[in-house]
């Protein structure tokens, strides 16, 4: 007798949990990204990366930028605004 009962397969992305600068807001940001994606990150850079991803989004109202986090969301003002 040949056993014809299967496994389901899980699929697991390979999640890192790792610690970014984002040079445009001069500030670390913790995410949780697969390797893949941090090799994207690597590629085309840590702001325009997170900002297609919806992690970052702009501000209309006060022209800054606003963070998602765990808890909620950070507003920040842009860096290099200030015109004299």
């Amino acid at each position: 007798m040949h056993v014809t009962a299967n496994t389901k397969r899980t699929f697991v992305p390979n999640l890192k949990e790792k610690r970014i600068y984002v040079p445009e807001l001069k500030r670390f940001m913790m995410v949780k990204l697969t390797a893949r994606a941090l090799k994207t990150v690597t590629k085309n850079g840590a702001f325009s990366t997170l900002k297609k991803a919806g992690i970052i989004k702009m501000n209309k109202k006060d022209s800054g930028y606003s963070v998602k986090k765990k808890s909620g969301t950070i507003k920040m003002k842009k860096s290099g605004s200030n015109k004299k």
